[in-house]
């Protein structure tokens, strides 16, 4: 949320974007686009390329942040289902665990109105890749 206040007054100020409306339903364009979910990636690559940046708003710093603490909290997250499998006696391999962080760049609201739909973007996601068990046979090795 800091990152897209950041943008928002530091794009204002800039020019790169226009609001219209009245609070609390103004509306956000960058390009003559309105700012919405399916804009996230190109909005990164704003936010990465400067577009935003002013003396004051910061949202490169801001957005990196964001991605350290995703990082963080990601490892963390691996950190505590390593402890658990060992309590519970469970062969877990710690190389098959590979936490990435995503920042800002996938959020599940893209203006948060609150706290509470704030914390929805503050997240960890699993991805469970099933890999079946290798199997060898001798036909296999006539190469």
């Amino acid at each position: 949320t800091k990152a897209l206040i950041d943008m928002i007054k530091g794009g204002m100020a800039k020019g790169t974007i226009k609001r219209t409306g009245q609070s609390p339903k103004f509306r956000y364009f960058v390009s003559g686009r309105e700012l919405d979910l399916t804009q996230t990636p190109t909005v990164v690559r704003l936010i990465e390329s400067g577009a935003f940046e002013t003396s004051e708003f910061k949202p490169r710093e801001t957005v990196q942040a964001a991605l350290n603490l995703s990082l963080s909290r990601a490892e963390a997250v691996k950190k505590e289902l390593i402890g658990f499998a060992k309590k519970q006696n469970v062969n877990l391999d710690a190389s098959q665990l590979q936490p990435t962080g995503a920042g800002i760049a996938e959020p599940l609201i893209a203006k948060p109105a609150n706290f509470d739909e704030a914390l929805e973007n503050m997240r960890v996601e699993f991805r469970i890749v099933r890999v079946p068990a290798e199997t060898l046979n001798e036909s296999d090795f006539s190469f």
